[in-house]
């Protein structure tokens, strides 16, 4: 303050003190600003510190839970290995089966083993059928993110099926749905308006 003072005494002898009360208005202004600038950013780098640890990757859940080996394509892209998975459980089938594929479509965890589905697949429904036909409608990535090959159309398929047959004996096969309608085929190759029976034999332990 004592700089006001000074500069408030200088404007008072250069100008008869007609402008000397408009500086130190300005000067007091100034200074509140910049404090009120450096606090204003101090919070705001703070608080965009504590979002993004809260969106931090969910790793784990609560509640019941169940061992389910899921399987996925080998990194040779010849045969599919199981991974063992604790999978959320439920009382009702529907949600196990739903469970079980969304933990497919988020892909292996260990090493040696690629996704079977594009990153961006979502499960939208499941329904199972007195016949024992899993019905699993998927959102539409799944088909338009597809990274194509024959090959690659059958591991998905069979990831599919062969871990749904394995984790519940009374799935006898499985229908590929998007966006709640059966489709032609995921890339080009293999006709999907049928559902398909398990094939042990794709399985390497």
């Amino acid at each position: 303050m004592q700089g006001v003072g000074k500069l408030s005494q200088r404007v008072k002898n250069e100008d008869g003190g007609r402008l000397w009360p408009w500086v130190v208005a300005a000067f007091v202004l100034a200074a509140a600003l910049s404090t009120g600038a450096y606090l204003f950013f101090k919070d705001s780098s703070g608080q965009k510190r504590q979002v993004a640890a809260a969106f931090q990757p969910v790793t784990s859940f609560t509640g019941p839970r169940v061992a389910r080996s899921l399987y996925f394509p080998a990194a040779d892209g010849k045969y599919l290995r199981a991974e063992r998975r604790d999978v959320r459980d439920s009382a009702d089938k529907a949600q196990q089966v739903r469970a079980v594929v969304e933990e497919l479509v988020r892909g292996p965890l260990s090493e040696g083993l690629t996704p079977s589905f594009p990153a961006a697949s979502r499960v939208k429904s499941v329904f199972i059928s007195p016949d024992g036909t899993a019905y699993i409608n998927f959102s539409r990535e799944i088909q338009h993110e597809f990274p194509g090959g024959a090959w690659t159309e059958t591991l998905t398929i069979y990831s599919l099926t062969n871990t749904l047959a394995e984790a519940f004996p009374d799935i006898r096969q499985v229908q590929i749905m998007v966006e709640g309608t059966a489709i032609d085929t995921l890339a080009g190759h293999i006709d999907t308006t049928r559902p398909f029976r398990p094939r042990p034999a794709l399985n390497k332990e």
